[in-house]
């Protein structure tokens, strides 16, 4: 098996987050551009797609704390690990 160098990693990963990329999003209603027909490819820069996403604040409806007895905290230190 071929070994990688670090700086090889990292420059591959920079370079898929920084070079245009295909999105696959519904423009924004007020794009000039059309909405894509669903399993329709949009290639748009990467800014572009992320200024297209829509933020929304975080709905906790019918979270319950005592479904996830998996996640402990062991150690009292505030950082919760999963069992498995």
């Amino acid at each position: 098996m071929p070994v990688i160098a670090p700086t090889a990693i990292l420059l591959t990963a920079a370079a898929a987050l920084t070079l245009p990329a295909a999105a696959h999003a519904a423009a924004p209603a007020d794009s000039p551009h059309p909405v894509p027909r669903a399993g329709e490819t949009v290639t748009q820069p990467l800014q572009a797609a992320l200024k297209s996403l829509t933020v929304k604040d975080e709905d906790r409806t019918g979270y319950q704390r005592t479904s996830f007895k998996h996640w402990v905290d062991a150690d009292q230190d505030g950082c919760t690990t999963r069992i498995i």
